[in-house]
């Protein structure tokens, strides 16, 4: 062979074994690829960095074409499961067992529920934030009693132990559905023996300072600013956060100088930061959502009012609670009232079907409330049907227990407008509607880009 011709076949050789170092390049880039984090995963990754604060913005904001399992919330609660739910403990070696770190969390229903149920959902909330796993514990009156002597608070109403429901009144009503749920009864003996000690907190380890010492309910002494940072107290296996009534947590933990001024780690904060990202009153509803069930003895769709106002093709539909603290105030006087209503039927388009979901502790209030609605506001009153329940105060009522369920299940259709206080009673209302239309928003079911979320409407009456 002459030297041009070995030149060739040299070149040629050369080239084969360039073109084929390429090919195998381009090969492992592709399985690189292939193997690393699925797009989907991936965007995880980048939104689990990328911590979202409460919005104050006249809509709640949107991802385009995001779905529900998008929304911060469900996703810190659903990474919250993942390490904290029985199956998790069950799988776990003792080695593993034994640096877990636990919270209680007392329910109970269907009287004074506003308050017992928030009770719960604030200690979940705590047990989310600081990384411990909930064991439930229902609050019947032996409990109660317990839990009050434990706590020593002067401020605690013991008459709420003389009248707390047993769980089998509670299940008559609501069905703790959460299974995932550990039982401190259960799970106190397994995991840490019969000597079980639970660690009271102190009142201002889950609340701010107050601005004026000498005018705060609860006693404040310059010792007590040693009790924030809860998120770092890892040497206690169970604690008992104190009691926290109506959405005490949300109102520390759901703006950024509450996570900052009651919060050690970034790691709690920034579970703050999601769990909040819709606002409070979301979380809230979400975790109602996940943890309970009504019962359908409770389900208020029995009457033909009630069906024809449902029926109607998305109507402009707003809810009004009206509350009254005062054992011998009859209701009688709705001016208020009667300026929500006005108020938050202003934005409603001219020829849209309009409800007018009512609810309240007086009978009065009720009547009076339907005759303006139905005769001024050319709009379709709707109240549930009760079965008159019974009520443990006067200021509660002839709708207390299941019949405020009831009233709680029919107005949480409203999707524009909502009027009540800022007590724990109305506030359950509040989160229903908020959690339920922002998952109706970013259901699946919906196609190509989600549009922003209107601002639910809102008008305050008094305690």
């Amino acid at each position: 062979m002459t030297r041009n011709g070995r030149i060739k076949n040299a070149s040629a050789t050369l080239a084969i074994l360039v073109a084929f170092v390429i090919l195998q390049l381009q090969k492992d880039r592709d399985m690189k690829f292939r193997t690393s984090s699925p797009p989907n995963e991936q965007r995880m990754h980048h939104r689990n960095a990328t911590h979202l604060a409460p919005t104050t913005n006249s809509v709640i904001p949107r991802r385009n074409g995001t779905l529900c399992d998008d929304l911060h919330p469900l996703q810190a609660l659903e990474r919250y499961k993942a390490q904290h739910s029985q199956a998790i403990m069950l799988s776990e070696s003792p080695a593993d067992a034994v640096h877990r770190r636990y919270a209680i969390g007392y329910y109970s229903c269907p009287f004074q529920a506003g308050n017992r149920l928030h009770h719960f959902f604030n200690a979940m909330i705590w047990a989310i934030v600081t990384n411990r796993t909930l064991l439930w514990k229902y609050y019947d009156a032996k409990t109660c009693r317990l839990v009050s002597q434990r706590r020593s608070q002067p401020h605690h109403d013991r008459q709420i132990c003389l009248v707390a429901n047993t769980e089998a009144e509670c299940e008559v009503v609501l069905h703790r559905k959460a299974s995932w749920i550990p039982s401190l009864e259960e799970w106190a003996p397994k995991q840490l023996g019969s000597n079980t000690t639970l660690t009271s907190l102190s009142y201002w380890s889950t609340h701010r300072p107050p601005s004026d010492p000498t005018r705060s309910k609860v006693r404040w002494r310059d010792i007590d600013s040693k009790h924030q940072g809860v998120d770092l107290w890892t040497e206690f296996q169970i604690v008992d956060f104190p009691q926290m009534l109506g959405k005490d947590a949300g109102n520390v933990l759901g703006d950024e100088k509450g996570r900052l001024d009651m919060l050690a780690t970034d790691s709690a904060r920034d579970a703050a930061r999601n769990l909040f990202a819709e606002g409070s009153h979301f979380t809230y509803g979400m975790l109602f959502r996940e943890v309970f069930d009504l019962r359908p003895s409770v389900l208020s769709l029995d009457s033909t009012s009630v069906l024809d106002a449902v029926s109607l093709s998305n109507p402009f539909s707003i809810a009004l609670h009206s509350r009254h603290s005062k054992p011998e105030d009859n209701g009688s006087d709705v001016s208020t009232e009667l300026k929500c209503l006005t108020s938050l039927t202003l934005n409603r388009t001219q020829g849209d079907k309009c409800v007018v979901y009512l609810l309240s502790d007086r009978v009065r209030t009720l009547e009076q409330l339907t005759n303006h609605v139905n005769e001024n506001l050319n709009c379709t009153a709707v109240v549930a049907n009760h079965d008159g329940g019974h009520h443990i105060r006067g200021e509660h009522g002839p709708f207390a227990g299941a019949d405020f369920f009831r009233d709680l299940d029919l107005a949480s259709r409203a999707r524009n407008g909502f009027a009540g206080s800022t007590r724990s009673s109305s506030s359950l209302l509040q989160e229903w509607i908020e959690y339920d239309r922002t998952i109706e928003s970013c259901s699946p079911r919906t196609k190509g880009v989600l549009p922003p979320l209107p601002k639910l409407n809102t008008c305050k009456l008094p305690k």
